[in-house]
């Protein structure tokens, strides 16, 4: 629970140095997205098949295969 509280405060954060009032919901995404990544690969995995709208078995297959290459490096 406090990685995703600080997840929270990390997206927090860099979006009040915006110098715009305004945020798209993609920029949000986008944040989170990769700081999930680091935290739990499961809860990524389940956040980019509908953030990124996974459509296929071979999708969630590519994704998995990118995190088991993450992960040996």
């Amino acid at each position: 629970m406090a990685d995703i509280d600080e997840l929270i405060t990390d997206v927090e954060c860099h979006l009040r140095t915006k110098q715009t009032s305004e945020v798209k919901s993609w920029e949000v995404g986008n944040l989170v997205i990769d700081k999930l990544r680091d935290i739990d690969n499961l809860s990524y995995l389940l956040f980019a098949s509908v953030y990124r709208d996974f459509n296929s078995i071979e999708d969630f297959i590519e994704e998995i295969q990118q995190l088991q290459k993450k992960s040996a490096e």
